[in-house]
């Protein structure tokens, strides 16, 4: 599974009434995605920001998502995992 479907299997479950926090991750990503995670490398910065996000792991994350121009931000803030993001 690459780090652009787990970003479309959360838009697929995305409900805006429920909270997304890191502790709802497990009910959107279970534990083998989780381990499949840590190994996958992503193609571009989103990917790779995704990947840390799931992972919880905010530093990696802010690293990435501060590599991106202002036009990948942008539209990477506008998918839910941003959400969790800023939650993390």
């Amino acid at each position: 599974m690459t780090c652009k479907e787990i970003m479309e299997k959360l838009e697929e479950r995305w409900n805006p009434s429920y909270a997304l926090e890191w502790d709802n991750v497990g009910l959107l990503v279970g534990r083998e995605d989780m381990e499949i995670l840590e190994k996958l490398q992503g193609i571009n910065n989103q990917e790779v920001c995704a990947k840390y996000i799931l992972l919880g792991k905010k530093k990696e994350a802010t690293l990435y998502f501060k590599q991106m121009d202002e036009s990948e931000q942008n539209i990477f803030k506008q998918y839910p995992i941003y959400t969790l993001y800023e939650n993390l």
